[in-house]
């Protein structure tokens, strides 16, 4: 089970993550609604500062391909984490350059499985990880968990790798892993104190409560 850490803002939270080694470390570039959205020159020191064995990932939604381009040359990450706001083709030459995290935002109340499965067999042969998401006004980090009968049914129907995100934390996410059978979960504001400032004690447990399913 992959854990993927996001939303840094701080040195020392990332520090105290990298020593607990979670899978992915996630830094927001280019939404500037999010509270933990940082500019291309942060988002560089911070990169900078993760370890090999750790992956990289930019979380972005950025207008146009050119500018998403730009962001990879720029900060060098491992991953570009990004809604289906391309077209498929287009976003098939942009993992030619890079891992791809293809968002798949599920609403909190009455969400479409259809919609959402046709959406996700679009780019299921160009996504490298499907993240299943709440929906929310800035596409994802909302921190409101969603129906995951719903995403247990979109994870039946895809074949790529899925990760679990939107609204986990320390208490609930043992049920959401056995509920959706996910590769991995996200998280950002379950592991906060406040926003943009993560909890050490709330990162220690979220990773025990995943080691312990």
């Amino acid at each position: 089970m992959k854990v993927k850490f996001c939303g840094f803002t701080r040195e020392d939270d990332l520090e105290n993550a990298c020593k607990l080694r979670p899978d992915f470390i996630g830094f927001i570039v280019g939404i500037p609604e999010s509270p933990r959205n940082l500019t291309v020159e942060r988002a560089r020191q911070l990169l900078e500062k993760v370890p090999s064995n750790i992956q990289r990932v930019c979380v972005t939604k950025a207008r146009n391909t050119n500018e998403v381009y730009e962001l990879i040359e720029y900060l060098q990450p491992d991953y570009l984490q990004i809604h289906p706001d391309f077209p498929p083709e287009e976003m098939l030459k942009l993992r030619e350059n890079i891992g791809l995290i293809v968002v798949l935002s599920i609403p909190p109340h009455c969400p479409d499985v259809n919609q959402i499965a046709k959406t996700a067999a679009l780019y299921e042969d160009i996504a490298d990880i499907a993240l299943l998401d709440t929906k929310g006004p800035t596409g994802g980090g909302t921190g409101v968990p969603h129906d995951w009968t719903v995403s247990a049914e979109i994870r039946r129907i895809i074949k790529n790798p899925v990760f679990l995100a939107g609204g986990l934390n320390p208490s609930n996410v043992r049920d959401a892993i056995k509920i959706v059978q996910p590769d991995g979960v996200d998280v950002s504001t379950g592991i906060e104190s406040a926003p943009g400032k993560k909890s050490l004690e709330k990162m220690k447990s979220f990773l025990q409560a995943v080691r312990d399913v």
